[in-house]
């Protein structure tokens, strides 16, 4: 595992995935209102149209102040009870099975994702581009949460930083038309998320490498 995936793997460690969030909750007041249960490293609320989208991550600095974010499940923010939970970190030596949920983006910096498509139109999978560099396979199933989700991944270089692009397969054609035309109005960090049907040919290419894992979705197995 390079040095870059192992700490991705300790941020999951100490990330929650905070839900039912008020349609004013920003980035700020998230943190604020979480930072009674220890340093945070990276919060981020998703927007849609210019305003919550209702849940957002948090990654704290240790796992001990995650285990405390997460004893906040069921408080009021802002007359809302909210639902807190543990992001799981990668079984690098399997593919793991994840549940569905709604979830966030993450913060990260860089330039727009170049991609260039080819071939025929898949019926099932999309291409997300414009990703935060650090946002990663569970949060894009967080992300398309409120869609029947199979599996996604997040493209990464050799040295397994992302490459600011991933896709996300759902059950059906009908699925990933409503998903696309959903989400064309979501922001992570700030950055618009380019959401459009992806090509064949891109998405089941083999991995680049050796070690990526594609996180399933158990609620659609």
């Amino acid at each position: 595992m390079t040095a870059e995936l192992k700490k991705e793997d300790e941020q999951v460690g100490f990330r929650v995935f905070v839900g039912n969030l008020s349609y004013d909750i920003d980035t700020d007041k998230l943190k604020d209102y979480f930072g009674q249960a220890g340093e945070i490293v990276d919060c981020i609320a998703v927007k849609r149209y210019g305003r919550s989208a209702g849940y957002g991550f948090i990654t704290f600095e240790t796992e001990e102040a995650a285990d405390k974010a997460v004893e906040l499940k069921d408080t009021e923010l802002e007359g809302r009870k909210v639902n807190v939970e543990r992001a799981t970190p990668r079984d690098e030596n399997a593919p793991r099975r994840q549940r569905r949920g709604r979830g966030g983006r993450a913060r990260g910096r860089g330039t727009r994702t170049r991609h260039e498509p080819s071939g025929e139109l898949s019926k099932t999978t999309m291409f997300v581009g414009n990703l935060p560099f650090n946002v990663i396979d569970q949060d894009l199933i967080n992300i398309f949460g409120d869609y029947q989700v199979e599996e996604a991944h997040v493209i990464r270089h050799f040295n397994g930083a992302s490459r600011g692009f991933g896709f996300v397969t759902l059950t059906g054609e009908q699925e990933l038309q409503k998903a696309i035309e959903a989400m064309t109005e979501v922001f992570c960090d700030d950055r618009k998320l380019v959401v459009r049907q992806a090509y064949e040919d891109d998405h089941k290419k083999k991995p680049a490498m050796e070690h990526e894992i594609v996180i399933k979705n158990e609620a659609s197995a």
